[in-house]
């Protein structure tokens, strides 16, 4: 378990959003369009222009030059989502609005130079094929769970995929993907947790597990788990109190996971 030291950066705004392209490379984004990097594992940080002052929510890298951001512009119009690009590790960014107003997405990634995702809000799971030069929305089944907000979009390879989200207290939501994206499919409802799953972590192409809960003292953190490629999720309250809100595995037995407003991380060992 060793030790965790609170790293110091040269902003005092809320960080919301951190990638690492490679083992020292790596970026976090946050309130007020700020981005700043590191190149050498975190130790020393340095801020970016990024020429927008909306809040930073995702960042990805594909290797140590290029990556992208996105931002929720919710002040001035066109109200909607800002798209960030850089090729050579953030000296520079380039920006432009995502073309369809009042859609706020959530994350980004990108699985070659060309072929990308966005997830977000109101309901969108998104593609591009040329760079981010044009996006397209995917086909999602027409459940009673399919609209609702994404929070994530992992792939295991260029067919098999997963998304989560979902609304606190109304519905968290799992999408699966096995034709690279172009049919999403929703939980059922009779496998939904009553919150949203924030974060999926994927084992191989069927084997997932995702993290949430409902910060309420009676329910706490709970995890969200398939076997067959998600057509059965079972969720588990695991009896610690609060909400996990991001989920990745050190080794393949080590996995950890923060919780938010609790300042607190858990862990497990199996």
């Amino acid at each position: 378990q060793g030790t965790w030291e609170k790293l110091d950066t040269p902003v005092n705004v809320f960080l919301r959003a951190l990638h690492f392209g490679d083992s020292i490379s790596g970026l976090a984004g946050g309130d007020a369009g700020t981005i700043i990097h590191t190149s050498n594992a975190g130790l020393t940080w340095e801020v970016q222009q990024s020429h927008i002052d909306h809040q930073v929510v995702d960042v990805f890298f594909l290797d140590s030059e290029r990556g992208w951001a996105i931002a929720q512009n919710y002040t001035s119009q066109p109200y909607g989502t800002i798209i960030l690009k850089t090729d050579d590790a953030g000296e520079n960014w380039e920006t432009e609005n995502y073309p369809e107003e009042n859609i706020f997405m959530n994350c980004i990634l990108f699985l070659d130079s060309l072929n990308g995702w966005m997830g977000g809000s109101p309901h969108a799971i998104v593609n591009t094929t040329n760079g981010g030069e044009t996006w397209q929305q995917a086909t999602v089944d027409t459940s009673t769970l399919a609209f609702f907000p994404v929070l994530s979009i992992q792939f295991w390879d260029e067919l098999y995929g997963y998304a989560s989200g979902g609304v606190f207290d109304i519905a968290g939501v799992t999408w699966t993907t096995s034709d690279g994206g172009e049919n999403w499919h929703a939980i059922d409802v009779s496998d939904a947790p009553a919150d949203e799953v924030h974060e999926l972590y994927l084992f191989d192409s069927i084997n997932v597990i995702g993290i949430g809960g409902d910060p309420d003292f009676a329910f706490g953190a709970a995890v969200i788990r398939t076997n067959d490629g998600g057509m059965n999720w079972d969720y588990e309250e695991i009896g610690i109190q609060g909400n996990g809100f991001d989920i990745d595995f050190r080794t393949s037995d080590h996995a950890w996971a923060p919780m938010g407003p609790q300042q607190a991380l858990i862990y497990s060992t199996d």
